[in-house]
């Protein structure tokens, strides 16, 4: 350091941490998860990650007692259809084809979550964006296309493959209707959530006569849920409302990346193609995560600074 010179060190914003943290614990579900999918259908596995986890949070409200709080229609419309999505479909999606995948492959594809939940807060919610965010996009998108790519298109992974990228679609929906959920406690927001998806996956694997793990299992599922889905949804929601849904999806975009590391820690080959598409994701999250997006405006005469919530007015919290 010369003279008086101050060195700027930039730093990670609160709503990135939040989402970061989300990432590691989600990332790792993927290779942890499919461990017990050769003994437990999608359908009851999904069904008890979903109930864990909403039954943790729900134990944890009890203590905490949050305010009340009334949701709009409008809100509970979008609630419901977040829950349609990213509760009930996407895992399962996720789930069948990660039983014909090697999970850090699955991991890798599942950095398209936070692609598309860019796109659709973008072009859809009119989030704004810049010129960074968007050229980490595209890197991430390379990525994906090069741990997809096996150089003889081999129609057998391809639809376990595009049944992820659904997931990975019907997860961002989620993400974007969840983002106009502003009235409720997030953690009551994850506890419904996670009730509901709950018992309806399993109604459903119930009705397909699908049996449940033995308990080893099941007591490990449980657990996973809690963390992975329970404790990381919190964490996410909190995210979107401090720095926006496509910020909170890029920063969440690191979840594969540690996916990835516990498949192949796990077992699973280190190959090549999987070193080179990482280095592509890799780029895009960096650019995400080291992007300053605060500035200062004003709003009715007073001026101040802060990071963009989802929506075009600036809701603040």
């Amino acid at each position: 350091m010369l003279g008086n010179e101050v060195r700027y060190i930039p730093s990670i914003p609160k709503g990135a941490k939040l989402a970061l943290l989300s990432a590691i614990l989600f990332g790792i579900s993927t290779p942890l998860t499919k461990i017990f999918l050769a003994n437990s259908s999608p359908f009851i596995t999904a069904g008890l990650l979903y109930l864990s986890s909403g039954i943790s949070i729900g134990i944890y409200r009890k203590f905490k007692k949050p305010p009340n709080f009334k949701l709009p229609l409008s809100e509970k419309v979008y609630f419901g259809s977040a829950i349609l999505c990213g509760g009930i479909a996407a895992p399962v999606l996720l789930l069948i084809g990660l039983s014909q995948l090697e999970a850090s492959t699955a991991s890798i594809l599942l950095n398209l979550e936070g692609v598309f939940t860019a796109l659709l807060a973008w072009f859809i919610f009119k989030e704004n964006f810049d010129r960074r965010i968007l050229i980490g996009m595209l890197s991430i998108v390379t990525g994906a296309g090069i741990v997809g790519w096996n150089g003889s298109f081999d129609f057998r992974v391809l639809p376990s493959m595009l049944l992820i990228v659904a997931a990975c679609l019907f997860w961002a929906l989620d993400n974007n209707l969840t983002r106009n959920v502003i009235s409720a406690d997030i953690t009551w927001m994850a506890s419904t959530k996670g009730l509901v998806a709950g018992v309806t996956n399993l109604f459903i694997a119930t009705q397909l006569g699908d049996s449940f793990p033995k308990l080893g299992a099941l007591l490990a599922i449980t657990l996973i849920g809690v963390f992975s889905f329970g404790v990381s949804l919190v964490l996410f929601i909190g995210a979107m409302r401090t720095v926006g849904t496509s910020r909170a999806g890029a920063y969440f975009s690191v979840a594969p990346f540690f996916g990835a590391l516990a498949a192949v820690i796990l077992g699973d080959p280190l190959t090549a193609q999987l070193g080179i598409a990482t280095i592509f994701m890799g780029f895009g999250i960096y650019l995400h995560i080291t992007e300053n997006h605060h500035h200062e405006h004003s709003h009715d005469g007073e001026d101040h600074a802060h990071a963009h919530f989802p929506d075009i007015s600036h809701r603040h919290h």
